[in-house]
């Protein structure tokens, strides 16, 4: 039987938890006049192929809004409350985010996840006059602001995406590649953006796939696997979401296609631990290019605000907010999209004291205008920089997309440790700056008879010099002495530094000297060399009704001259065509960037215009017969229309492309002091043996 004493405390504990439960419940309704409205999936907990849990974006997006009740943020006198939209397709988003907008006050929209999702709910932010930053959708449509002037996102579009993967081609010499994207929103807006870049850096994509989410297979079944057997690239680059490529890779262990013969490329994580042992030993190798919070690549955080938000998201949940001690990347890009939106709203309620106010004429959701919602915008575009838990947040008035925090990781799936476990491994990453840089990881201490030995300086400098003489081709054991190899290293740094500079000089010459366009003629062009769509031709006239009866019907029209040139200078086209005379002129006085090519293939004659009874037509007639024979035209011509003034300005009265003792001589100071060093090292023993023999006692 249960004693009074335990009896009362039994009563205590469950009156303290009713406390808490009823504070929890009322973290919302306390704060119900003004509200943030979060979009998220819903966590399929049944679904084997969900890898992003999107129940913690939930929790941070939660967390961004009572931090800034813990920071004291108030917004005309008011606390900021939230509401959540979680459903599981389309129509059932847009029904419930008309209901809350009709009963309550949202000032902002954070989310979609999905890129689908945007495309039909992107409406609602411009009608409503309030701002929506997404987190996860990379849509590179969205990223116009003419037409989605209400829409921001903190994530980067699938534009930066292709952008880092072209580039990861250029840096591996490699042309082709056979492509397979999901058929939807996502898919085929990643296609796009991958054929324009890839345009761009001449990388071919042999072969497109459709890989069809409803039926869980390719839309060719019967044929894909020989497809790309057959393919002349062997480099397979997936298009698609975490759980696609799940499905896509199930689909490649079945057919026996990532053998080594393959290259593949995901541009999502699948999640790995749904593979067994023996698929895994078999997914070695395949790589994963993904966007990442700028923390994952040396980036600067705000990891006080990180610390704040894992501190309350503990709090709320029972349980950490990370996983493998990182919180998941959407999570932070949900985090840093609600804590941009609360930052401009307290700069908005700070300067205007009717920041809240709504018109509210009818009962549905199409009524309802956020009145000072234009000013609110501006805020968030032109003043809102801060420094996130993803990296540096800020917008501008040309784009949807922020303006920093394009950061991509190349990882490698690899075998891990003694375990013998499986992980993304961090090969490469990619920043703004546009080159892919490798991540390097050593080990070797523990395992190198020759350091085990030595103390920690020690070793690192036995270490720089043999890497140092690796690269350089030249024996580590030469020299015996520390001396000596402090010497050999200066010695060789500057000859590896004197001979790349020379081979850089030479192979700009060469290349300056050696440059070749990419067409030689009208012949290249019928030939489809380059796209008709790309071949400028000014509208009327007889080149244009050459052009359309003997080249192609397709062509890209231009209004005058000199859009030719302005066009060419720009990339909007890759070659134009006009009379000979413009072009020449032009390509040797004002555009010294670009080049005439090509034989003339079309003949045509001008003529001068005067009346039938002039007196002096014979004359006139005579006279420029006498010039043509006389050679005087060709000499105006050459004059007027054939000199080179774009060669005469490369012509550099001082060349300075030779290699001068001026330019070098930081080196040579550099590898002065390095002797100076190796100098003394080699000098410090004996200093040391003069010091014991003074000491020694005489006999």
């Amino acid at each position: 039987m249960m004693s009074t004493k335990t009896y009362f405390i039994t009563l205590v504990l469950l009156f303290l938890l009713k406390i808490t439960h009823t504070a929890d419940l009322q973290i919302k309704d306390s704060c119900s006049s003004v509200q943030l409205l979060g979009l998220f999936p819903k966590d399929m907990k049944n679904e084997v192929r969900q890898s992003v849990e999107w129940s913690i974006a939930r929790s941070m997006f939660e967390v961004a809004i009572l931090l800034a009740r813990i920071y004291n943020m108030t917004f005309d006198g008011q606390c900021l409350g939230w509401q959540e939209v979680i459903a599981e397709n389309e129509m059932s988003v847009m029904l419930t985010i008309c209901e809350k907008l009709a009963s309550n006050n949202i000032v902002g929209i954070i989310g979609p996840a999905a890129s689908n999702d945007v495309r039909v709910i992107s409406s609602f932010p411009s009608l409503l006059n309030i701002p929506m930053a997404s987190y996860s959708a990379t849509n590179p449509d969205r990223s116009d602001i003419t037409v989605n002037e209400a829409f921001y996102r903190v994530v980067l579009s699938d534009r930066f995406a292709a952008f880092a993967i072209s580039k990861l081609f250029q840096q591996f010499k490699w042309s082709s590649v056979s492509v397979i994207i999901q058929n939807d929103d996502y898919g085929y807006g990643g296609l796009k953006v991958l054929k324009d870049e890839f345009y761009s850096t001449s990388v071919h994509i042999i072969n497109e796939l459709d890989f069809e989410k409803k039926t869980d297979d390719f839309t060719a079944h019967d044929n894909w696997a020989e497809i790309l057997s057959k393919s002349s690239s062997r480099i397979v680059l997936v298009w698609a979401n975490e759980n696609v490529t799940y499905s896509i890779l199930k689909h490649a262990l079945k057919e026996n296609m990532t053998t080594s013969d393959f290259v593949w490329i995901l541009t999502n994580e699948a999640p790995i631990d749904l593979f067994n042992q023996s698929e895994k030993k078999r997914l070695v190798g395949i790589l994963a290019v993904i966007p990442v919070p700028g923390a994952l690549v040396g980036v600067a955080v705000n990891s006080s605000l990180l610390a704040d938000a894992e501190k309350i998201c503990y709090e709320m949940n029972h349980q950490p907010c990370s996983v493998n001690n990182e919180v998941n990347n959407y999570a932070l890009f949900a985090f840093d999209a609600t804590w941009a939106l609360i930052l401009a709203l307290h700069q908005h309620c700070s300067q205007n004291n009717h920041c809240l106010d709504f018109e509210k004429n009818v009962t549905n959701c199409f009524g309802v205008r956020y009145s000072s919602g234009t000013y609110y915008r501006e805020i968030l575009r032109e003043s809102t920089n801060f420094l996130g838990v993803t990296g540096p947040v800020e917008f501008s008035n040309n784009s949807t997309d922020r303006l920093k925090g394009a950061y991509y990781l190349l990882k490698n799936l690899q075998i891990i440790g003694k375990t013998n476990g499986y992980s993304y491994v961090p090969a490469m990453n990619w920043s703004d700056t546009g080159t892919w840089f490798t991540v390097g990881y050593l080990f070797e201490k523990s395992s190198n008879q020759q350091l085990t030995e030595r103390n920690c300086l020690n070793s690192t400098g036995v270490s720089i010099y043999y890497s140092t003489s690796s690269l350089v081709g030249f024996g580590s054991d030469f020299a015996t002495t520390a001396a000596a190899r402090v010497l050999i290293i200066g010695l060789y740094s500057v000859s590896v530094i004197l001979v790349a500079t020379y081979t850089a000089n030479l192979s700009t010459f060469l290349a300056l000297d050696r440059a070749t366009p990419v067409i030689s003629g009208i012949d290249d062009i019928i030939n489809g060399k380059i796209p008709f769509e790309r071949v400028g031709v000014i509208e009327g006239g007889a080149t244009l009704e050459h052009y359309v009866n003997n080249v192609s019907l397709v062509y890209h029209p231009l209004r005058s001259k000199k859009e030719i040139f302005t066009m060419l200078q720009s990339k909007e086209i890759d070659a134009a065509i006009t009379d000979n005379t413009t072009i020449v002129y032009e390509t040797q006085t004002n555009y010294c960037d670009l080049i005439a090519v090509g034989r003339d293939f079309v003949k045509s004659s001008f003529r001068i215009a005067v009346s039938k009874t002039w007196l002096y037509k014979e004359d006139l007639n005579k006279n420029i017969l006498k010039l043509r024979e006389s050679g005087y035209m060709e000499h105006l011509a050459a004059e007027w229309f054939y000199q080179d003034k774009c060669q005469n300005d490369k012509i550099d009265p001082n060349p300075t492309n030779e290699i001068t003792i001026e330019m070098m001589s930081g080196l040579l100071i550099t590898f002065f002091l390095i002797s100076l060093v190796a100098i003394v090292i080699h000098l410090w023993p004996t200093k040391e043996k003069i010091n014991v023999d003074i000491m020694k006692p005489k006999v």
